[in-house]
């Protein structure tokens, strides 16, 4: 077998390598370095995060993201021309 088909604990993938990847995960937020800080001083912080956190599917249609997982047609450089549209979460692309 080879290592790629192999799993790791209770039959969990494991993923060995990647050049890049874009994943979803706003259940990490508050853990990061800056929330983590920001949480301390103020703990109603946690809340905002918490509402401020966009959806899958929110997540998926924001332009950018779009163009990482190569959905949109047109190269990176043409998100400039949705700069009237700033920030990008007011203007989100339609998914198929």
């Amino acid at each position: 077998m080879s290592s790629a088909g192999k799993t790791a604990g209770a039959g969990n993938p494991v993923i060995r390598n990647c050049a890049q990847c874009l994943v979803h995960v706003p259940d990490l937020v508050p853990y990061g370095s800056k929330p983590r800080r920001e949480i301390l001083k103020d703990p109603t912080t946690g809340t905002h995060l918490a509402k401020a956190s966009r959806s899958f599917a929110k997540a998926v249609a924001y332009p950018p993201n779009q163009t990482f997982i190569t959905q949109r047609d047109d190269p990176p450089f043409a998100l400039e021309g949705l700069r009237a549209d700033r920030p990008f979460r007011q203007s989100p692309t339609n998914v198929n």
